[in-house]
């Protein structure tokens, strides 16, 4: 008997410690969220909040997607969205950056199409996806493709629509 109560208050104790130990994981993955986006002044971190704060602004909202540890979305960071060619033109956005590395993210990983990191998506009013782009840019074809947003190309006209 004394046997069984001994296994039970181990296996307690250790259930008890993997749960305050997943616990302390979490609030230090949140932690380095926020660090990881502290060098992304003004960005939401919170699809939620993000999506709130431009139908209520009435702008198109960009999301950034990136993983604090890819290369890929470092140089994007600090090279194209800090930029003095993007910043001229943020307040035209709501920006939000979700850190794929954080559990509570990934589902918006199929919500938005994303299949490769770093990526941007241009969200509307309604929730549309009206602009995706993928990968590093350089500051003014990052921009440029921003301000396709508001100007969308044109569809050239085919020989067979052109003669109707």
């Amino acid at each position: 008997m004394k046997d069984i109560t001994l296994l039970f208050c181990l296996a307690l104790a250790i259930v008890l410690g993997v749960t305050s130990l997943d616990q302390t994981l979490d609030r230090i993955s949140d932690d380095a969220a926020r660090r990881a986006c502290h060098d992304l002044p003004g960005f939401y971190t919170s699809i939620e909040t993000a999506t709130t704060a431009a139908q209520q602004q009435r702008k198109p909202l960009a999301i950034v997607f990136g993983r604090r540890e890819d290369p890929k979305t470092q140089k994007l960071k600090h090279d194209v969205l800090n930029s003095s060619v993007v910043n001229a033109i943020k307040d035209q956005f709501v920006w939000a950056y979700l850190d794929l590395d954080l559990e509570h993210n990934k589902p918006n990983t199929s919500r938005f199409d994303i299949f490769d990191i770093p990526a941007t998506c241009v969200v509307n009013q309604q929730g549309k996806t009206i602009q995706h782009i993928q990968g590093t840019f350089v500051p003014h074809l990052y921009v440029r493709q921003l301000q396709r947003t508001f100007n969308p190309p044109t569809p050239h006209p085919t020989p067979a629509s052109a003669s109707k």
